[in-house]
């Protein structure tokens, strides 16, 4: 058979073949532009959904063979570009290889990605393989053959390997190594030298960048940590304190692919700064973390994991930010609907193992690769933590966040210990708060305990804020008109941080309110909310009728805003019954900053006023009067009051939109519209 050729688009594959007498050949193939994607089939067939393509590139092959069926002989050359395995990318390939006596010896070179094809070789793979070539075989000779090999590499890019790492962003830094490769295929043997250099990385789970140091012995079927540092950069030095994290231990190699492992970690480091905001832990701050006693214990599998031991804070912050809600603007005439998935057929997807979706790797069938879920991919997956945290000194504050407008908050000085278990994200233990103050509208000195019992963003609160102060009452009876008290408001905080409850108490020149026969309104919290606002209770004519005016200046900068605040509700209570307004509040952090560089914070105010429904929304610290959308919705059948034209609505409002794109100008668009409301 002479001159036989493949095409297809740009590929194609010249085949000669001559097959003799006593089962003797003589063959040679030469292709061109070769899709290397097409490899995938020779591995198990289709990648899963979503997953990167085992291979890319494309190849020129030129191979010869002669023997026979039962002992061929061939000699090869390849050449491939732009080659990637699974997004890993290894550039330009070229091999020398020859095949007889079920062995192949190569010669590969690898090339940089990105460099001429003329340039050194970052890595050269020299040796032999143990393969069976054979078309003819016998049952004899079935023991397994080994390989030797000798992987030698001069510098190679980390950053080649940040998509089979999906913890890790911006991986930059060079490995070398002179590594040997014996044993099987299926049990093999490593020797020789492995270094990380000038290595640096974003670690995802907190959004903090490191480096990395490190000197690797491969021996068996593992590698041993000669000396490995973790270290935080430079512009993460808190008062001249050094992040620097020492591991030791081994892993294990099995089969090419990572198996289990038993490290230790001893030092200090970083763990938490202002950029881990951006971070799935929802907490910021200035954490620094000491190891000890003893060293952190890391074992297991990518797939199951533990880390264990014990660690103490100090010098250190850690800020809870405000929790979020979705805000809906919803209006009243708006009908939601619920879909329900009422079908009886249950499609049941398998998924992928930790380690295979950490390596972008297919472990097993190819139907369950080809339906197995996408997940996220990264050893944190399977991590699990028993350690025990030490809190004790008070030198850690504790800041938590409830309404970032109006800075109300909770400040203090951490003293105790708790456990964190699980995930991570499950604290217990009971931490004392010193120099303490709780801040709404007036800074309130504050005293108690936080305690864990899961969530570790959703503590137990125990807490006492106290605001002490004064007023000025007159009294007819006595020889001088006017006379002081001394006043202290107190506060109980319990409940949770997401869910949190307070309870009103005051006391006058220290005798209690309920106690108290002078001027008051019998209403505790009515009286302790007056004593905050205006610094008097209850209020007089003057201070009632000044309250909506207030009401809204205060909605709009200090007061109202929210929707985790501990006291939004009970301001909401109080201004409705104190000045009439019926005002629901909600808050949302929106994405980007303002103009001062300010948290874009958007407030929706409702609520019922003059017979009617009305809405605000706009940002509170961006001119929010100038921002604002605003409506007012009547029913004509209120405004008429005939119950027949109940359903008829008009709404009037304005609406602001950006003017021109680029520009700060805005675009006020008044309306009024009159439409009928259909009630189910």
């Amino acid at each position: 058979m002479s001159g036989l050729v493949f095409r297809r688009d740009s590929q194609s594959v010249a085949v000669n073949l001559s097959l003799s007498e006593g089962r003797t050949f003589d063959a040679s193939v030469d292709g061109k532009n070769l899709d290397l994607e097409g490899l995938k089939h020779l591995l198990g067939g289709e990648e899963a959904p979503g997953e990167a393509k085992t291979f890319t590139g494309s190849a020129r092959l030129t191979a010869k063979g002669s023997g026979t069926l039962a002992d061929p002989r061939i000699s090869a050359t390849i050449e491939a570009d732009s080659v990637t395995f699974r997004s890993l990318p290894f550039g330009l390939l070229r091999s020398d290889l020859h095949y007889s006596d079920r062995t192949i010896e190569g010669h590969v070179q690898v090339v940089e990605p990105g460099k001429p094809a003329g340039s050194s070789p970052i890595m050269t793979i020299d040796g032999t393989l143990p393969v069976d070539l054979r078309l003819e075989k016998s049952d004899e000779d079935t023991a397994a053959r080994e390989m030797n090999l000798r992987v030698l590499s001069h510098g190679v890019q980390l950053n080649i390997l940040e998509p089979l790492l999906h913890t890790f962003k911006d991986l930059s830094g060079l490995m070398t190594s002179d590594l040997t490769l014996t044993g099987t295929l299926n049990d093999p043997v490593y020797s020789g030298t492995l270094g990380i250099s000038h290595c640096s990385f974003l670690f995802l789970p907190n959004n903090i960048r490191y480096t990395l140091e490190g000197n690797f012995r491969p021996e068996g079927e593992r590698i041993n940590v000669i000396d490995c540092t973790i270290m935080n950069v430079a512009e993460d030095v808190r008062a001249g304190r050094e992040g620097a994290l020492h591991v030791g231990g081994d892993l294990s190699l099995r089969n090419l692919r990572p198996g289990d492992f038993n490290l230790t970690a001893d030092g200090r480091l970083l763990v938490v700064k202002e950029s881990t905001e951006q971070s799935s832990l929802g907490v910021y701050g200035d954490l620094f973390v000491e190891i000890g006693p003893g060293p952190l214990h890391f074992t297991g599998e990518i797939e199951n994991s533990l880390l264990k031991g014990s660690v103490s804070i100090g010098n250190s912050s850690l800020i809870f930010p405000p929790t979020q809600s979705t805000v809906v603007d919803e209006s009243p005439q708006s009908v939601r609907l619920l879909f329900v998935n009422d079908t009886l057929r249950v499609e049941k997807k398998p998924e992928r193992s930790a380690i295979a979706r950490y390596f972008a790797d297919t472990l097993g069938s190819v139907a369950t690769a080809g339906t197995a879920a996408r997940k996220s991919s990264s050893f944190m997956d399977g991590l699990h933590y028993d350690l025990d945290i030490n809190a004790s000194g008070g030198n850690t504050e504790i800041r938590m966040i409830f309404n970032p407008t109006t800075n109300e908050e909770l400040v203090a000085v951490l003293d105790g210990k708790f456990t964190v278990t699980g995930d991570g994200r499950r604290w217990t233990g009971d931490l004392t708060i010193n120099r303490a103050y709780y801040n709404f509208i007036k800074r309130f000195d504050a005293t108690g305990s936080i305690s864990y019992t899961g969530d570790f963003l959703n503590p137990a609160l125990n807490i006492v804020a106290t605001y002490q102060g004064t007023r000025t009452i007159l009294d007819t009876t006595a020889s001088s008109p006017q006379r002081s008290e001394r006043i202290i408001v107190t506060l109980k905080i319990t409940g949770t941080r997401k869910e949190p409850r307070v309870d009103f108490g005051m006391t006058i020149n220290d005798l209690d309110y309920a106690l108290y026969n002078g001027q008051a309104s019998h209403d505790v919290q009515s009286d302790c909310i007056s004593f905050i606002l205006v610094g008097n209770f209850p209020m007089n004519v003057n201070q009632r009728n000044e309250l909506p005016a207030q009401a809204q200046s205060m909605a709009l900068s200090t007061t109202l805003s929210g929707a985790s605040s501990v006291l939004t509700g009970k301001m909401s209570e109080f201004l409705k019954h104190q000045a009439g307004l019926d005002v629901n509040v909600e808050l949302n952090n929106v994405a980007g900053r303002d103009a001062a560089g300010r948290d874009a914070t958007e407030l929706r105010l409702s609520g019922t006023a003059w017979n009617g429904y009305w809405r605000y929304g706009g940002t509170i610290l961006n001119d929010p009067l100038a921002n604002a959308n605003v409506s007012i919705l009547y029913s004509l059948g209120t405004v008429f009051d005939s119950p027949a034209l109940r359903n008829l609505m008009l709404e009037l409002g304005r609406r602001v939109e950006p003017n021109v794109l680029g520009t700060n100008d805005l675009k006020r668009i008044n309306s009024a519209k009159v439409f009928y409301r259909f009630s189910f």
